[in-house]
């Protein structure tokens, strides 16, 4: 009896949701007369059977400057689809989903009306009741002249299953055209975009969506990538970034070390950032831009894999035959061609990660997220990743679903990250995004121990430190026995041992206070770090203000 009472108060509750959908589907020219009577019996049939739900409990109203993302607003059950891509190096086919969506790194090409919709659903992971919306019928009438066509979210009036649709919990868009995101009513403030190759994309009440629109076309069909190599070159090196004046002068240093390290002539170097359109310096360093995915917000990292997989997906995509993945605080001090030697199709080479000693928790940890190849060897590999061009085009967008994971569990189980204490999987989460990636695609790796040297890491001898490629900046240290003259800092002191401290990336004023001249007797990386900025800036100058850098550090473009 319980059962059906509960049945009954649900079937009313599904009827007035039907009606809602009716009155939707009338404003977007949709009809739903034909599916109406299936959807009120197949309602009845799965209450009686399954019982009631239990609604889900969201936070509104959250500050966009929190210092941290709400943890209580995500879906309880996380569901991911698997990108349609083929596996490299592991005969077991992979299992897919039935709601997966179209392969999702096949070039983009451009539709001015493809019959692109989007997908409204009054739960995360794509699940409840919805609506879907075509592009070509959204209403234009939303208080902006950019011409795309767009839908306020800010009225009541229109309502999902009793629920505002600014309420909304999931998005999934199908077709070649995106959905941008706005903060604000009438499409100000824009912050995010959804594209058919995230699949399935949960919404959160922080950051707030009050407006969605669709492009006219599809962005990844129009070219953004400047001063591209005039052809496919062996190895190309990237790192992803936004327009910041965090990331402004690291991009100074980063193209200055490519330059004096002596790469191979065959090689190149890009930038790819994440934002809606090229920045200032895009046309004095080479860039690709990409609109950033939803939970970049919540979770800057994560725009490596997404700005990867956008770029393999665009018009723009690389046919080099090495990408060579970096962070934008990893500088060259010499030629990786030797290790580029050692990548093959099938075949990648990295560093070793600090948790290289934690093989057991980060196999444990891959058990609870794994969706095929769950016992094949994981490699505990970090930045720089070497990787043909055809193992990351299927890696690319694994890593950023797995990334995605690893954080959405975090927040909806606060005990998950304790289990791991060691493995810091909080900041670190698309670190083993791309190990689990990896392991899913079946592409192992050569872990070398020294492809890196960082700044807060051991001191190696002269001869052992020139056969190191890279430096991992962020500190700045004098000898004691010079001391800090003007540049002393007042933080920083746990790390005394190195000398006395100069300058930090941690510091708003690091891309414009410099401290030289250098001080004789500076430990190597410190050396190199104060060579590659003063040298750099001297080079391309000051970087002047701009809309791409807000007055915050760290603030970046939209």
């Amino acid at each position: 009896k319980e059962r059906c009472a509960s049945a009954q108060g649900v079937l009313v509750g599904r009827a007035m949701a039907v009606g809602n959908l009716r009155r939707l589907a009338r404003q977007f020219g949709v009809s739903l007369e034909p599916v109406v009577g299936v959807l009120v019996l197949v309602g009845l049939g799965f209450w009686l059977m399954s019982g009631p739900s239990v609604p889900e409990t969201h936070q509104l109203n959250r500050q966009a400057a929190a210092a941290d993302p709400p943890k209580n607003d995500v879906p309880v059950h996380a569901h991911h689809e698997e990108p349609a891509t083929e596996r490299v190096g592991h005969k077991q086919p992979i299992a897919r989903h039935v709601d997966e969506p179209a392969a999702v790194v096949t070039t983009a090409v451009a539709a001015a009306s493809d019959g692109t919709t989007a997908t409204f659903y009054t739960d995360g992971d794509c699940k409840g009741t919805s609506v879907t919306v075509k592009a070509d019928e959204m209403n234009m009438d939303c208080g902006m002249d950019e011409g795309n066509r767009c839908l306020d979210l800010c009225s009541t009036q229109v309502t999902i299953a009793g629920q505002p649709l600014k309420d909304i919990k999931s998005i999934k868009v199908h077709g070649s055209r995106v959905l941008d995101l706005y903060q604000e009513c009438n499409r100000h403030s824009y912050w995010a975009s959804v594209f058919e190759l995230d699949g399935c994309v949960n919404i959160y009440s922080w950051p707030g969506t009050r407006g969605v629109g669709f492009t006219k076309e599809s962005p990844l069909a129009v070219s953004t990538e400047t001063h591209r190599p005039a052809k496919p070159v062996k190895y190309r090196c990237v790192y992803s970034a936004e327009s910041s004046v965090y990331f402004g002068y690291q991009t100074q240093a980063s193209k200055y070390s490519f330059d004096r390290s002596g790469q191979d002539p065959d090689s190149a170097w890009t930038r790819l950032i994440t934002s809606r359109e090229n920045d200032d310096l895009a046309s004095t360093f080479p860039t690709f831009s990409a609109k950033r995915h939803p939970y970049s917000r919540r979770y800057g990292p994560i725009n490596k894999a997404d700005v990867l997989t956008k770029w393999f997906a665009s018009v723009d995509a690389p046919q080099d035959e090495v990408i060579v993945v970096v962070d934008p605080d990893n500088w060259y001090t010499s030629s990786i061609s030797k290790w580029v030697d050692k990548v093959h199709k099938g075949q990648a080479v990295a560093q070793a990660a600090f948790y290289a000693g934690a093989t057991v928790q980060v196999t444990k940890l891959w058990q609870e997220f794994c969706k095929v190849n769950c016992d094949f060897k994981l490699d505990m590999a970090a930045v720089p990743y070497l990787m043909h061009r055809d193992d990351w085009r299927v890696v690319a967008p694994l890593w950023k679903m797995y990334s995605i994971m690893i954080k959405e569990k975090m927040e909806s189980n606060p005990g998950f990250e304790r289990r791991y204490p060691s493995l810091q999987v909080g900041w670190c989460a698309e670190m083993y995004g791309y190990v689990f990636a990896s392991a899913h695609a079946g592409i192992p790796h050569i872990i070398e121990p020294l492809l890196q040297l960082r700044d807060v890491g051991p001191r190696l001898g002269p001869e052992q430190t020139k056969t190191v490629p890279f430096i991992h900046m962020g500190r700045i240290w004098f000898p004691k026995s010079y001391g800090c003259k003007d540049w002393c800092h007042t933080s920083g002191h746990e790390f005394d041992g190195y000398g006395m401290q100069v300058w930090c990336k941690c510091n708003s004023t690091a891309s414009d206070v410099i401290p030289w001249p250098p001080a004789p007797g500076m430990d190597w990386v410190s050396a190199r770090t104060l060579e590659y900025l003063h040298d750099s800036r001297e080079k391309y100058g000051p970087i002047p203000p701009s809309k791409y850098r807000p007055d915050a550090y760290h603030g970046s473009y939209p």
